[in-house]
């Protein structure tokens, strides 16, 4: 299944995407130099998916459920 995340701009999305997972955990120890080339060209990348109001990415969504 897949849903459609929106953020309001890059800003909430790369705040997400840097507070709240591995990725940002890792880039925060590279040097500054190297975490702005990073940034830049992810920022690069995600022109593709924005839109009138905002950044709109496709996310795959998995639903488990289980019975004991």
């Amino acid at each position: 299944m897949t849903e459609l995340f929106h953020f309001k701009d890059e800003e909430e999305y790369f705040r997400l995407l840097l507070d709240s997972t591995p990725f940002g955990h890792s880039l925060s120890e590279e040097d500054p130099e190297v975490q702005e080339k990073i940034l830049r060209k992810a920022r690069s990348n995600l022109q593709a998916w924005k839109t009138t109001s905002g950044i709109t990415l496709p996310a795959e969504i998995v639903i488990v459920t289980a019975n004991k």
